[in-house]
């Protein structure tokens, strides 16, 4: 245990490594994640999504090939119990917080409804009052991930855009959901409680 707290604090993120050895982590967890797509059904999978999604908030949180590994295998079973349920950028990028950040995780879970609101709560006018709670209870989950609050940051704004009304002063309307729930995206409450559901009624 203390040469692995050591080794963390040599290796704090993935961007701390020498270039090559980026690279190569990576190459070597995209090809553990294909492989494990190749053999499953999955939902769709959005080239932009994942280009975004993946350089800025997944691959940041990915520190060592135990890392990559453990969230490959983490996919594979997340996808027996959804399937083709939940966009599949979406749902690696779930499973990468609840592997890697589990902390950011249970905030996530704690505050699903404020991530991803219902449609009432989407049109709804502006009270001071609430949107300081709401801008506190941001804050915390951000903070529950220390020294990654950027790629933190992004996989909210990119998981639960109606979350930017919060970071982003960017709004989206109740017109929205439609959207996200045709595309099977976290962004749509009732995809989210899907996805949550199933990963704790399989006790992962």
């Amino acid at each position: 245990e203390g040469g692995r707290a050591y080794l963390d604090k040599i290796i704090q993120a993935p961007y701390d490594l020498p270039q090559i050895e980026f690279r190569t982590l990576s190459r070597y967890f995209t090809t553990q994640l294909d492989a494990v797509l190749n053999a499953h059904k999955h939902g769709h999978f959005n080239v932009a999504d994942w280009q975004n999604i993946y350089q800025l908030g997944i691959f940041p949180l990915i520190r060592t090939p135990r890392d990559a590994k453990r969230l490959c295998n983490a996919v594979q079973m997340a996808l027996g119990f959804v399937g083709e349920e939940i966009a599949i950028v979406d749902l690696v990028a779930l499973e990468t917080i609840r592997v890697l950040r589990p902390a950011l995780f249970e905030k996530i879970v704690e505050h699903a409804g404020l991530l991803a609101p219902s449609p009432l709560m989407l049109d709804r006018h502006a009270d001071t009052r609430r949107d300081a709670i709401e801008r506190k209870r941001y804050d915390d989950i951000v903070a529950s991930a220390p020294g990654y609050e950027v790629p933190v940051k992004q996989l909210l704004k990119r998981l639960f855009p109606a979350s930017m009304r919060i970071s982003d002063n960017t709004f989206y309307g109740a017109e929205f959901l439609k959207t996200w729930r045709k595309e099977r995206k976290v962004a749509h409450p009732e995809i989210l409680n899907f996805y949550l559901e199933h990963e704790f009624s399989a006790g992962v």
